[in-house]
């Protein structure tokens, strides 16, 4: 977090690093916890599968947030708009908060199926949405997509994970190997367990300040 805090899941518990120090965080349920992000406001958010908290700053308790809230699959995960806004990938949909209420981008809007794993949206603004099963899509406009499959070149249809990296080539982690779109968006690049990866499914996906991916 800005203070420099690390948090991180530990079995079913939530932990945290302070000065090389660790410790779990009471109150907080039993969950796997996949995802935890700080966003604009200094809010700390923490989401399993099922559950989604919220730290205010300068508080040290945590508060559900995921009343209306549909559930993800079988792992959490979290994104922030370049505003800050909050999305919480679920099993219905995009969800994000609007008015004080969970509203969803899912089938209905033009995706092509609601359970939907992650979401990216770059610096030129463009929103990225990951799925379990439909590959990745790129939002264009009102019910306006374009996609990416197996059959465009996409390793695996469920996809868990992306980034950009400093020349504008996305990569995306999906269940069967990392992928690499290049900036023009025209051509596909597959690693998996057999190129040197440690193994198929690529669940997280960081770009070190040269560039390099981990």
């Amino acid at each position: 977090d800005p203070a420099g805090v690390v948090w991180f899941g530990c079995g079913g518990k939530l932990c945290r690093m302070e000065q090389g120090r660790i410790s779990v965080v009471g109150g907080v349920p039993q969950e796997r916890w996949d995802a935890i992000v700080t966003d604009s406001r200094g809010r700390l958010w923490i989401r399993s599968s099922r559950r989604l908290l919220v730290r205010p700053p300068g508080s040290s308790a945590f508060r559900s947030r995921d009343k209306g809230l549909p559930q993800s699959g079988d792992f959490g995960a979290l994104a922030l708009g370049r505003d800050g806004r909050l999305f919480v990938p679920t099993g219905l949909g995009l969800a994000f908060r609007n008015e004080r209420r969970w509203r969803l981008i899912g089938a209905s809007q033009g995706l092509l199926t609601d359970d939907t794993s992650c979401l990216l949206q770059d610096r030129e603004g463009s929103i990225w949405i990951g799925s379990r099963g439909a590959g990745l899509a790129r939002w264009l406009g009102y019910k306006e997509w374009e996609s990416w499959t197996e059959h465009e070149g996409l390793s695996s249809d469920v996809v868990w994970t992306m980034r950009r990296d400093p020349s504008g080539a996305l990569w995306v982690g999906t269940n069967q190997g990392l992928n690499r779109l290049s900036p023009d968006h025209r051509q596909w690049k597959a690693w998996r367990e057999s190129d040197g990866l440690g193994g198929d499914r690529v669940r997280a996906v960081a770009v070190g300040p040269q560039g390099e991916i981990w």
